[in-house]
Protein backbone atom coordinates (compact mmCIF):
# COMPACT_ATOMS: atom_id res chain seq x y z
CA UNK A 1 0.00 0.00 0.00
CA UNK A 2 1.17 3.54 -0.77
CA UNK A 3 2.25 5.79 2.08
CA UNK A 4 2.17 9.00 0.03
CA UNK A 5 0.21 9.60 -3.18
CA UNK A 6 2.49 11.12 -5.80
CA UNK A 7 0.45 14.01 -7.26
CA UNK A 8 -1.79 14.15 -4.20
CA UNK A 9 -2.83 17.17 -2.13
CA UNK A 10 -1.26 17.26 1.33
CA UNK A 11 -0.60 19.62 4.19
CA UNK A 12 3.01 20.73 3.78
CA UNK A 13 5.03 22.46 6.47
CA UNK A 14 6.50 25.73 5.14
CA UNK A 15 9.19 27.73 6.90
CA UNK A 16 7.87 31.12 5.81
CA UNK A 17 10.55 32.16 3.33
CA UNK A 18 7.82 33.33 0.97
CA UNK A 19 6.07 35.48 3.54
CA UNK A 20 3.07 35.12 5.82
CA UNK A 21 0.92 33.48 3.13
CA UNK A 22 2.97 30.29 3.39
CA UNK A 23 3.97 29.88 7.02
CA UNK A 24 3.25 26.63 8.81
CA UNK A 25 1.13 23.86 7.29
CA UNK A 26 -0.46 24.68 3.95
CA UNK A 27 -2.34 22.62 1.34
CA UNK A 28 -0.07 21.76 -1.57
CA UNK A 29 0.20 19.54 -4.59
CA UNK A 30 3.20 17.24 -4.19
CA UNK A 31 5.38 15.69 -6.92
CA UNK A 32 8.07 13.18 -5.97
CA UNK A 33 11.41 13.78 -7.70
CA UNK A 34 12.63 11.26 -10.24
CA UNK A 35 15.58 9.72 -8.38
CA UNK A 36 15.12 10.78 -4.75
CA UNK A 37 12.14 9.09 -3.16
CA UNK A 38 12.17 11.36 -0.11
CA UNK A 39 12.51 14.66 -2.02
CA UNK A 40 9.42 16.37 -3.44
CA UNK A 41 8.49 19.39 -5.52
CA UNK A 42 5.54 21.08 -3.86
CA UNK A 43 3.16 23.62 -5.37
CA UNK A 44 1.29 25.57 -2.68
CA UNK A 45 -2.46 25.99 -3.21
CA UNK A 46 -4.34 29.12 -2.25
CA UNK A 47 -8.13 29.42 -2.10
CA UNK A 48 -9.64 30.77 -5.29
CA UNK A 49 -11.31 34.17 -5.33
CA UNK A 50 -11.90 36.29 -8.41
CA UNK A 51 -9.81 39.14 -7.02
CA UNK A 52 -6.93 36.85 -6.06
CA UNK A 53 -7.02 35.13 -9.45
CA UNK A 54 -6.85 38.43 -11.35
CA UNK A 55 -3.85 39.48 -9.30
CA UNK A 56 -2.02 36.18 -9.70
CA UNK A 57 -2.76 36.04 -13.44
CA UNK A 58 -0.70 39.19 -13.91
CA UNK A 59 2.41 37.24 -12.89
CA UNK A 60 1.56 34.53 -15.38
CA UNK A 61 2.34 31.46 -13.29
CA UNK A 62 -0.76 30.67 -11.32
CA UNK A 63 -3.11 27.94 -12.46
CA UNK A 64 -6.74 27.40 -11.51
CA UNK A 65 -7.66 24.02 -10.06
CA UNK A 66 -11.48 23.96 -9.97
CA UNK A 67 -11.80 20.54 -8.31
CA UNK A 68 -10.20 21.93 -5.13
CA UNK A 69 -11.46 25.51 -5.61
CA UNK A 70 -7.86 26.64 -5.50
CA UNK A 71 -5.05 28.30 -7.40
CA UNK A 72 -1.74 26.50 -7.83
CA UNK A 73 1.13 28.93 -7.15
CA UNK A 74 3.66 27.62 -9.65
CA UNK A 75 5.85 30.66 -8.99
CA UNK A 76 6.10 29.66 -5.32
CA UNK A 77 7.04 26.01 -5.76
CA UNK A 78 9.66 24.59 -3.43
CA UNK A 79 11.79 21.49 -3.01
CA UNK A 80 11.21 19.80 0.35
CA UNK A 81 11.96 16.61 2.26
CA UNK A 82 9.34 13.97 2.87
CA UNK A 83 9.35 14.78 6.60
CA UNK A 84 7.64 18.13 5.86
CA UNK A 85 4.67 16.40 4.22
CA UNK A 86 1.91 15.97 6.78
CA UNK A 87 -1.64 14.63 6.47
CA UNK A 88 -3.66 14.51 3.24
CA UNK A 89 -5.99 17.45 2.67
CA UNK A 90 -9.64 16.75 3.45
CA UNK A 91 -12.99 18.29 2.70
CA UNK A 92 -15.09 16.80 5.46
CA UNK A 93 -14.69 13.05 5.27
CA UNK A 94 -13.26 13.01 1.72
CA UNK A 95 -9.71 13.51 0.56
CA UNK A 96 -9.39 16.30 -2.00
CA UNK A 97 -8.15 15.00 -5.32
CA UNK A 98 -7.38 16.92 -8.48
CA UNK A 99 -8.29 15.43 -11.86
CA UNK A 100 -5.76 13.93 -14.27
CA UNK A 101 -6.39 16.82 -16.67
CA UNK A 102 -5.67 19.33 -13.91
CA UNK A 103 -2.47 17.52 -12.94
CA UNK A 104 -1.38 17.56 -16.57
CA UNK A 105 -1.93 21.33 -16.71
CA UNK A 106 0.00 21.85 -13.47
CA UNK A 107 2.89 19.74 -14.76
CA UNK A 108 2.98 21.63 -18.04
CA UNK A 109 2.99 24.98 -16.27
CA UNK A 110 5.68 23.82 -13.84
CA UNK A 111 7.87 22.53 -16.69
CA UNK A 112 7.46 25.87 -18.47
CA UNK A 113 8.42 27.79 -15.35
CA UNK A 114 11.53 25.67 -14.70
CA UNK A 115 12.59 25.88 -18.37
CA UNK A 116 12.18 29.66 -18.48
CA UNK A 117 14.07 29.97 -15.19
CA UNK A 118 16.89 27.78 -16.54
CA UNK A 119 17.04 29.79 -19.76
CA UNK A 120 17.19 33.02 -17.78
CA UNK A 121 20.03 31.63 -15.66
CA UNK A 122 21.94 30.61 -18.80
CA UNK A 123 21.48 34.06 -20.35
CA UNK A 124 22.54 35.91 -17.21
CA UNK A 125 25.47 33.59 -16.50
CA UNK A 126 26.67 33.97 -20.09
CA UNK A 127 26.74 37.74 -19.62
CA UNK A 128 28.50 37.30 -16.26
CA UNK A 129 31.09 34.95 -17.76
CA UNK A 130 31.77 37.27 -20.70
CA UNK A 131 32.19 40.27 -18.40
CA UNK A 132 34.46 38.33 -16.06
CA UNK A 133 36.69 37.23 -18.93
CA UNK A 134 36.80 40.71 -20.48
CA UNK A 135 37.44 42.48 -17.16
CA UNK A 136 40.17 40.02 -16.21
CA UNK A 137 41.90 40.23 -19.58
CA UNK A 138 41.69 44.04 -19.82
CA UNK A 139 42.94 44.54 -16.27
CA UNK A 140 45.93 42.29 -16.90
CA UNK A 141 46.61 44.20 -20.12
CA UNK A 142 46.41 47.65 -18.53
CA UNK A 143 48.69 46.57 -15.67
CA UNK A 144 51.37 45.49 -18.11
CA UNK A 145 50.91 48.56 -20.36
CA UNK A 146 49.38 51.66 -18.74
CA UNK A 147 49.36 53.44 -22.10
CA UNK A 148 47.18 50.83 -23.78
CA UNK A 149 43.95 52.45 -24.99
CA UNK A 150 42.30 49.24 -26.18
CA UNK A 151 40.84 48.32 -22.81
CA UNK A 152 37.80 49.36 -20.80
CA UNK A 153 40.05 51.19 -18.31
CA UNK A 154 41.22 54.74 -17.88
CA UNK A 155 44.37 55.28 -15.81
CA UNK A 156 45.01 58.29 -13.58
CA UNK A 157 48.39 58.37 -11.81
CA UNK A 158 48.59 60.60 -8.73
CA UNK A 159 51.27 61.30 -6.14
CA UNK A 160 51.08 58.03 -4.19
CA UNK A 161 48.38 56.11 -5.99
CA UNK A 162 47.10 54.97 -9.36
CA UNK A 163 43.40 54.92 -10.14
CA UNK A 164 42.07 52.45 -12.69
CA UNK A 165 38.49 53.30 -13.64
CA UNK A 166 35.86 51.88 -15.96
CA UNK A 167 32.17 52.42 -16.55
CA UNK A 168 29.81 50.51 -14.25
CA UNK A 169 28.02 48.91 -17.20
CA UNK A 170 31.22 46.95 -17.83
CA UNK A 171 30.86 45.22 -14.45
CA UNK A 172 27.11 45.21 -13.80
CA UNK A 173 26.98 41.40 -13.97
CA UNK A 174 29.92 40.91 -11.60
CA UNK A 175 30.02 40.91 -7.81
CA UNK A 176 32.49 42.94 -5.80
CA UNK A 177 34.12 39.63 -4.81
CA UNK A 178 34.77 38.88 -8.47
CA UNK A 179 36.49 42.22 -8.94
CA UNK A 180 38.56 41.71 -5.79
CA UNK A 181 39.54 38.23 -6.99
CA UNK A 182 40.83 39.62 -10.29
CA UNK A 183 42.68 42.56 -8.76
CA UNK A 184 44.32 40.31 -6.15
CA UNK A 185 46.15 38.48 -8.92
CA UNK A 186 48.26 41.61 -9.30
CA UNK A 187 48.17 43.39 -5.92
CA UNK A 188 48.06 42.46 -2.24
CA UNK A 189 44.67 42.89 -0.60
CA UNK A 190 45.83 45.80 1.58
CA UNK A 191 47.27 47.76 -1.33
CA UNK A 192 44.07 48.57 -3.21
CA UNK A 193 40.57 49.93 -2.66
CA UNK A 194 37.51 49.30 -4.83
CA UNK A 195 34.70 51.85 -4.94
CA UNK A 196 31.69 52.88 -7.02
CA UNK A 197 31.41 56.59 -7.74
CA UNK A 198 28.71 58.03 -9.98
CA UNK A 199 28.84 55.83 -13.10
CA UNK A 200 32.36 54.52 -12.57
CA UNK A 201 34.04 51.62 -10.86
CA UNK A 202 37.35 52.79 -9.40
CA UNK A 203 40.29 50.69 -8.29
CA UNK A 204 42.71 52.78 -6.26
CA UNK A 205 46.14 51.21 -5.89
CA UNK A 206 48.81 52.49 -3.49
CA UNK A 207 52.19 53.13 -5.02
CA UNK A 208 54.69 51.11 -3.04
CA UNK A 209 58.10 52.78 -2.94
Amino acid sequence: MLQIVNGGVYNVLYNGIYGAEFIGEHPSLIIRTLKENEIYLVVPLTTYTKEKWEKIKEKGFGIRIPSTNSIGRIDKFQVIHKRDIKNRWRDGDLYLKISLVELEKVNKKLQEYVLLSSNKAHKEYSKYFEQYQAFSQDFSTIISDNNNTNTIFNVNAKDKEIIFSCKKFNVNSLTKSDVVEIVRRHFDIGDFLISLEDNDLKITVKIVE
